[in-house]
């Protein structure tokens, strides 16, 4: 009898840099891990990720990341979508900011080819969105009352990743939350990263041939952010991953 599919897919990558320059010394550390079940008409997603950075002693950088994505096709193109993120950031003045979506999904271009994957999604919905500000106080307020924000918001989601014969693969993410009661207010995330498989390793021993080499660009844009903030928190990686 034939195999049975793969229902859960697993994958853990590490990034570590280091080096120096006239402000000092720094040094990097990036992680992500996720956990994938494949069904006949849905799709269960859980991940994390963390970003940290120190430059000359001090840290300038902090982001952790959780989400789940749960996905339910009735058809091959059509789909409904529940979504959740969570991330602490303090160097962009986040304690906690949750986004919780759900709405429709369309796939454009879904394809599976001799094991090579190409698709383009794209998502609308509802999503509620609260943050937790780190230092961002009311005026005259207690030391722990610090501000929040609960709004509702469109969910705006793009997806798109090919697969190349060689071994290479491109993924780019797109989400867009913008506000209800102030569409010009929204925070843009967009997440670009090249993979390359080493099969090369697999010739060492058979227990390295799922190894790759990632290297991406993540942005977080805000329209409108706190007065003393950025208005772009980039970070850029460079990882090894291991997939099983």
């Amino acid at each position: 009898p034939p195999p049975e599919p793969k229902r859960w897919a697993y994958s853990a990558s590490l990034g570590f840099t280091g080096g120096s320059d006239k402000g000092g010394n720094n040094i990097s550390m990036s992680a992500y891990i996720d956990a994938v079940r494949t069904g006949e008409n849905t799709t269960f997603k859980t991940y994390a990720s963390m970003n940290k950075t120190r430059s000359d002693g001090e840290r300038t950088a902090e982001r952790y990341i959780g989400g789940l994505d749960f996905e339910h096709r009735p058809s091959d193109y059509c789909t409904w979508y529940v979504r959740d993120e969570a991330q602490h950031n303090r160097f962009s003045d986040y304690k906690l900011r949750n986004v919780l979506g759900a709405g429709y999904g369309l796939y454009f271009w879904n394809t599976k080819t001799e094991g090579r994957t190409s698709l383009l999604r794209f998502r609308l919905g509802l999503a509620h969105t609260y943050v937790e500000h780190y230092t961002h106080k009311w005026p005259n307020s207690a030391s722990e009352d610090r501000v929040k924000d609960s709004d509702m918001a469109l969910d705006l989601g793009l997806l798109f990743h090919y697969d190349f014969v060689c071994g290479v693969s491109w993924n780019t993410e797109l989400t867009y939350t913008p506000l209800f009661d102030d569409l010009d207010k929204g925070t843009l995330v967009h997440e670009s990263k090249l993979s390359y498989l080493m099969q090369e390793l697999g010739m060492v021993n058979e227990k390295l041939s799922d190894i790759s080499l990632e290297a991406g660009i993540r942005n977080e844009y805000q329209t409108r952010p706190e007065p003393g903030n950025c208005h772009t928190d980039t970070t850029w990686y460079l990882r090894l991953k291991k997939s099983w």
